[in-house]
């Protein structure tokens, strides 16, 4: 295939946008991506999978470009191994897809997740345009800092690339994220399925050191041989909090760990683990004060490794009344009742789109 245009050309055939944070990527072609992509699709996502090291993505298609698909479509990103695909919430894109061999999902991206091209809505003409990445250069050489714009209107991408024209019409939009979706992991509910009986609760010590009457109780219940628990808190680096539960049947010795937030967000992403020890030893001066003695290997008791991330059904703009909040393109706004006016800012109709998050009793919009 053969490109008319200059401009068409040097903008998509050096590169498709990456999607994974780390080394670049190889050069992809724009005749590369369509040999290998039955399926190419114009959408936003609207959710996310995220099931360890793999992430879905559902998207709401806007326009078919080629192939035939369904309104709404998951594919998998596939990102490398310790990396992460470059999507968001809210994004729209360009997604070049082929087949996979499962039922769930049917599609790929195409070319190990290269295949993809960001996409945005132009202010000035109500249309979209296609954006490069943080790692693309469209315009050509340019400071690493700096970031430049150079878009390509969609209508005219389309047409060079021989894929279905596009024209969009309908009234622009507003979508507010939903708080995530995950399986309960909590210490707790782990702390309840121990084989202890009578567990003697000795409390839980303040994070530097301990209190005198936990000291005790552990001491009397390790010499003893009675069953009892102690929870000890400790930081893993700046942000990562774990509560350690050390527990005693009297005969055998666990270390059940507790991470609230494995340092990807404050909900949903807490792990419960144990590990056996062979003993419990108290020593003051350290820290910890209690030690695990020959600890075996770290068993998962629970995990909200899977998180769905979501957003809510699509609104039209005119719903919104707005105050700027200060940084360009971003707006503190109440949702009004079907046919009410305000005398406050109303985003325009033509767009762009809105991408929203609860703040008390408003919405915290940026443009999208």
């Amino acid at each position: 295939m053969r490109l008319r245009s200059p401009l068409i050309w040097f903008a998509v055939a050096a590169v498709l946008l990456p999607l994974t944070v780390g080394a670049e990527p190889p050069p992809v072609s724009l005749e590369e991506a369509l040999r290998q992509s039955p399926t190419v699709v114009l959408g936003q996502v609207e959710s996310m999978d995220r099931r360890g090291e793999r992430q879905l993505f559902t998207l709401q298609v806007e326009h078919v470009a080629r192939g035939e698909l369904p309104d709404v479509i998951t594919f998998d990103a596939e990102p490398p191994k310790g990396e992460r695909p470059f999507i968001g919430l809210g994004t729209r894109m360009i997604a070049f897809l082929e087949p996979t061999t499962q039922e769930q999902p049917r599609f790929r991206l195409a070319l190990g997740g290269a295949a993809a091209l960001r996409v945005i809505r132009d202010k000035v003409h109500a249309t979209f345009s296609v954006e490069e990445g943080p790692w693309l250069q469209l315009c050509g050489a340019s400071p690493p800092d700096e970031r430049r714009a150079c878009r390509v209107p969609l209508d005219r991408f389309l047409s060079e690339a021989g894929l279905r024209p596009f024209t969009p019409s309908r009234e622009a939009i507003f979508r507010v994220l939903q708080p995530p979706q995950c399986k309960p992991c909590n210490l707790e509910g782990q702390l309840h399925k121990s084989d202890a009986p009578d567990l003697k609760d000795c409390g839980t010590a303040p994070e530097q050191g301990t209190t005198p009457h936990i000291l005790q109780c552990v001491r009397e219940s390790l010499k003893g041989r009675t069953p009892f628990l102690v929870r000890v808190p400790r930081h893993d680096g700046v942000d990562l909090f774990a509560l350690d539960t050390f527990v005693s049947d009297g005969t055998h010795f666990r270390e059940i760990s507790f991470y609230p937030s494995m340092g990807v967000g404050p909900r949903c992403s807490a792990l419960v683990s144990q590990r056996r020890c062979e003993s419990l030893v108290i020593r003051e001066s350290d820290t910890p004060w209690l030690q695990c003695e020959t600890p075996g290997k770290h068993e998962e008791l629970c995990s909200q490794s899977r998180r769905i991330d979501a957003l809510g059904p699509a609104e039209k703009v005119s719903r919104l009344s707005c105050d700027p909040e200060g940084r360009r393109g971003m707006w503190l706004c109440d949702v009004l009742p079907a046919g009410t006016r305000s005398g406050k800012h109303t985003p325009r109709h033509d767009g762009p789109d809105f991408i929203c998050s609860t703040r008390s009793k408003r919405i915290f919009c940026r443009e999208e």
